[in-house]
């Protein structure tokens, strides 16, 4: 059954008409149904049977194994509850990032805070180790000068020690 391609309309070939497939989706598989899946699983007595079952519904052993884990984890429950039990978790999570942000806002004014109390106490420590510096000086050029307020001496007396002596005459 040989199909002439070959047209009598000027020697032209016939093309089939080329098939579009559609993009492959991939499958979903409700939280009832994986329960059913892994009752009907568990409850065979050898392996041969657990893989007719799971090429019966065209599933793969890595299907079983992944939701094996999550029924042990919680996450898969059938109806009603897996939707209570989502909308709990979405609440929970709203109220921690709300909790986190608030936390975030204290720890930036802190942070700010201690900024502000490291600047004044390094001001603060300069400007009282300047007065101290001053005080320690001022008791120095005290005893330095025996008592004296540290102003200079009387002209006077001061040419009379860097001049010499006028000649008499």
């Amino acid at each position: 059954m040989e199909k002439n391609l070959t047209s009598q309309n000027n020697g032209a070939v016939d093309r089939p008409p080329t098939e579009v497939v559609p993009r492959a989706r991939r499958r979903r598989f409700s939280a009832a149904y994986k329960l059913r899946i892994l009752r009907e699983a568990d409850a065979c007595k050898e392996s041969k049977d657990v893989g007719s079952r799971l090429r019966r519904e065209g599933l793969y052993t890595s299907h079983l194994s992944q939701w094996r884990k999550q029924r042990s984890e919680g996450v898969l429950v059938g109806g009603q509850q897996a939707a209570t039990e989502i909308a709990t978790l979405t609440a929970e999570l709203d109220a921690a990032k709300k909790e986190n942000r608030r936390l975030k806002k204290r720890l930036s004014q802190a942070e700010a805070i201690i900024d502000v109390q490291k600047k004044s106490r390094t001001f603060l420590g300069s400007a009282a180790k300047a007065t101290k510096i001053a005080e320690d000086g001022d008791r120095e050029a005290a005893r330095v000068n025996n008592g004296n307020t540290g102003r200079l001496p009387a002209c006077g007396s001061l040419e009379s020690r860097l001049l010499p002596e006028p000649a008499s005459g």
